[in-house]
């Protein structure tokens, strides 16, 4: 499975994903196609989380979560 990131800022990810599948049965052809968009999925929530991790930090203690905010705590 090649997918390959073309471009990617903070708007958007252009992502190449081949189409051309080597099965011969569709039903492994359809298990090609939920890899790549499990990847792709992979790919859209790591970005996700980075630009979280910029704007705010979630810390868990006690099976409470707290997102920080600068300096604010917010529940």
């Amino acid at each position: 499975m090649d997918l390959k990131i073309i471009e990617q800022n903070d708007d958007y990810i252009t992502i190449r994903i081949p189409t051309k599948s080597k099965k011969e049965k569709f039903i492994e052809t359809e298990e090609e196609i939920a890899q790549k968009v499990n990847a792709v999925g992979k790919i859209l929530t790591k970005d996700a989380l980075k630009k979280l991790d910029e704007v705010e930090k979630i810390v868990k203690k006690d099976k409470e979560e707290l997102v920080l905010k600068g300096e604010k705590k917010v529940l």
